[in-house]
């Protein structure tokens, strides 16, 4: 009998042990034998190139190979410049690395993704790749700027958001002009664009008018053209003494009244987020010229 009570004891004094536990109770863990983790969504992300197609691309990007300038760029921007693995000998210009390797040797540098441009031909194979227009537009420029921040994983603001607040405040203070300004565009040497590309759209949006805007692509100009155009402004990427020392160029108004402006390379010379440092540069010079013509 003193048994029972002792086992009715113990019951009663589990049950109190419960209790005070606010009334949780304990399930034992069960595994569904079906379920299977997803690790293709796990470990891959989906990005749209140019052309509209979706390309899976590893999640955990750590090697990039980049042919080209404008994405290299647009990379060290974004905080990924060490990921930036091996690159071509013409992004040499735009950052520095070590290892510049030809397009037959991609393969053999087994990247997680390829930036290249739409003319590099050869087959590379199942290596994730964005073919970069040649010629590139503000528009495509914005879309490889989506594109890096995509395959890097990038939380915070993108950089393309910039261009826009710098394009709406030039287009709201050039709205009411009557007339463009000429503009002549040294990229370096007197290299410089025609229309269809994010230089010429630049010109533009500050209120001007490219000289050569009859012209297509990249070319280099001559001194006689660049006289004959007799430019209202002159934005270079040289120093301005190439201007005001050449015994020719330093005939034309723009040079004689201080109208030749230096634009660094980095924010012109390829497009990228560092495009909208250069509108509000342009936009300044262009509304001091207007300014003192109006008095």
């Amino acid at each position: 009998m003193k048994k029972i009570s002792l086992v009715l004891a113990l019951v009663m004094l589990l049950g109190a042990v419960l209790s005070s536990c606010g009334g949780r109770s304990y399930k034992a863990f069960s595994v569904d034998p079906d379920y299977k983790p997803d690790e293709n969504a796990k470990s891959t992300i989906s990005v749209q190139d140019f052309d509209g197609e979706k390309i899976e691309v590893k999640k955990d990007i750590t090697n990039i190979v980049c042919f080209s300038p404008e994405a290299a760029i647009i990379i060290r921007g974004t905080g990924g410049q060490r990921l930036i693995t091996a690159i071509d000998e013409e992004t040499t210009n735009a950052i520095v690395i070590n290892n510049v390797i030809t397009a037959d040797q991609i393969a053999a540098q087994n990247p997680d993704i390829v930036f290249i441009k739409e003319t590099y031909t050869q087959d590379l194979g199942d290596i994730p790749c964005i073919r970069i227009p040649e010629t590139l537009t503000i528009s495509d420029t914005k879309t490889l700027i989506t594109i890096v921040e995509k395959v890097l994983s990038s939380k915070k603001d993108s950089n393309a958001d910039e261009i826009d607040k710098q394009i709406n405040l030039a287009q709201s203070a050039t709205s009411d002009f009557l007339s463009r300004y000429p503009v002549f565009f040294d990229l370096g040497s007197f290299e410089t664009v025609g229309a269809g590309n994010y230089v010429n759209e630049i010109i533009n949006i500050c209120g001007c008018e490219n000289v050569f805007s009859d012209r297509e692509g990249r070319f280099t100009a001559t001194k006689e053209e660049i006289i004959a155009a007799n430019p209202t402004f002159i934005f270079t990427t040289e120093n301005t003494t190439v201007y005001t020392r050449d015994r020719d160029l330093r005939l034309l108004d723009c040079v004689k009244e201080g109208r030749v402006i230096r634009i660094e390379p980095a924010k012109i010379k390829y497009a990228s987020q560092n495009i909208a440092d250069v509108i509000p540069t342009i936009l300044a010079a262009v509304n001091d010229f207007r300014n003192q013509t109006a008095n």
